[in-house]
C-alpha cells in the first residue's frame, strides 16, 4: 500500500528473463523456475512473452509465497522452446 508523502524504495523493482521452456496451448503448465524474490501481490507481477503482453488470470497466475507461475490452460497462445519470456515485478523485500 503507497501512502502519501512515501517513496518507493528502487530495489524493489525486478526484472528476469527466461528461455528454453515449453509451455503448450490448452494445458496448465508450472513454470520450471522460481522467481528471484517474493512478488508484494499478483497483482504487482507482469509477463511478457517475445514480443507479447501476456494477461493475469487469463495466460497466466503466480503463487506468491511460493514465487512460482503457472502458464494456464485458458491463454490462446502455447510457449514455445524459443520464446524469451521477461518477468517485472515489485517485490516485499
Amino acid at each position: 500500500m503507497l501512502l502519501a508523502g512515501c517513496q518507493l524504495d528502487r530495489s524493489n523493482f525486478h526484472r528476469e528473463y527466461h528461455q528454453g521452456h515449453l509451455a503448450l496451448q490448452g494445458n496448465s503448465t508450472l513454470l520450471p523456475f522460481l522467481l528471484e524474490h517474493e512478488p508484494f501481490t499478483e497483482q504487482a507481477v507482469a509477463f511478457f512473452l517475445t514480443g507479447r503482453i501476456a494477461i493475469l488470470n487469463r495466460d497466466y497466475s503466480v503463487d506468491v509465497p511460493n514465487r512460482t507461475i503457472t502458464w494456464m490452460a485458458t491463454s490462446p497462445f502455447g510457449i514455445a522452446l524459443s520464446d524469451w519470456m521477461e518477468i517485472r515485478y515489485i517485490s516485499k523485500d
